[in-house]
């Protein structure tokens, strides 16, 4: 029986499903066969301890569960006492977290409409300082065309009066050489 439990583990079934139960517990109780332990193999270890401390198995585990259960139950009883003083403090008024949320959401509420408030302040200048700044770009520019225009019909005025003054100055005899005041000897005969 024992060859048997061993050629079943070493040559596992894996490619076809179990179709029952039955087939489940017949395929896999050999595993858990093989995988037991001697008990007699414990109470040599134990045997050949001639300290004491060395424990079996089956103590170790126990052990093991006993430091579980008893880290679980003073987990349990610490979640306890935090509730009961969470009831006590809720029930004194320390924690109604109803109307903190109710104050919270006022809160936020009115910060926004004060957010909204300055944003559309600063908006509103922004605006206003940009359409001063196109005013005034505007009139410094129709000031510099103006300037440009008054300059232009000085200079015209100017360069018309030029060649008028230049005609001038020789029907009056200025800037005249002595040679077009004196008439020529050669002209007089």
């Amino acid at each position: 029986m024992a060859h048997q439990d061993a050629s079943m583990v070493c040559n596992p079934d894996y490619s076809s499903p179990f179709a029952s139960v039955e087939d489940a517990v017949h395929r896999l109780l050999p595993y858990h066969v093989v995988s037991d332990y001697n008990s007699e193999e414990d109470d040599r270890i134990l045997e050949s301890d001639t300290t004491g401390d060395t424990k079996s198995r089956s103590q170790q585990w126990d052990n093991d569960v006993l430091g579980t259960v008893t880290k679980f139950n003073a987990m349990f009883e610490k979640q306890v006492g935090n509730f009961n003083m969470m009831l006590r403090k809720r029930a004194q008024g320390e924690f109604r977290s109803e109307e903190r949320l109710m104050l919270d959401k006022a809160l936020i509420q009115e910060e926004m409409e004060a957010f909204l408030k300055t944003k559309v302040e600063i908006e509103s200048r922004e605006k206003a300082d940009k359409e001063a700044a196109q005013a005034q770009m505007q009139m410094a520019m129709a000031q510099g065309e103006q300037a440009q225009a008054e300059l232009r019909s000085d200079a015209n005025v100017y360069a018309a009066s030029l060649p008028y003054e230049g005609n001038m100055d020789g029907l009056h005899g200025w800037n005249c050489s002595k040679r077009d005041e004196e008439p020529s000897e050669d002209s007089s005969e």
